[in-house]
């Protein structure tokens, strides 16, 4: 789960002024998308019904404002941690650009930039073969 959340924030430290107003809003994970990849991902050994637990335990969101700043914050369930960032984004046809400048409250040296598709409210990234997807609230 932990290579999930990872995969997660990593793909979304990231974006570039300019975008769109449709992709402002609080975006939160598909709970089901992910939990299906985790199922996947242990080939077999975690069921469905555990791994929608274990995906509804983490608390990830996304806000897209609409000065093109975005903030990500995703707290691991059991003390295992927390972590928070925030950058500027760009939205280009249905690409979403994401631009990380702070990593838990420290400005990064060098931003770096990450990718997602975006159309009709779902922000979907893809980082090591592993797909996120997360949904418009």
């Amino acid at each position: 789960m932990r290579i999930i959340a990872t995969a997660f924030l990593t793909l979304l430290f990231s974006a570039c002024s300019g975008g769109d107003s449709s992709a402002v809003g609080t975006f939160t994970p598909d709970v089901d998308a992910m939990a299906k990849m985790a199922v996947e991902e242990s080939k077999g050994t975690v069921k469905i019904e555990q791994a929608k637990e274990m995906m509804a335990a983490m608390k990830m969101e996304l806000v897209t404002k609409a000065d093109h700043t975005y903030s990500v914050s995703m707290t691991m369930p059991m003390g295992m941690g927390s972590s928070k960032s925030e950058g500027t984004w760009k939205l280009e046809g249905d690409k979403l650009h994401f631009t990380e400048t702070t990593s838990d409250g420290k400005k990064k040296d060098k931003p770096e930039t990450k990718t997602a598709t975006y159309a009709g409210g779902v922000i979907t990234m893809e980082e090591g073969g592993r797909k996120i997807t997360m949904k418009k609230k």
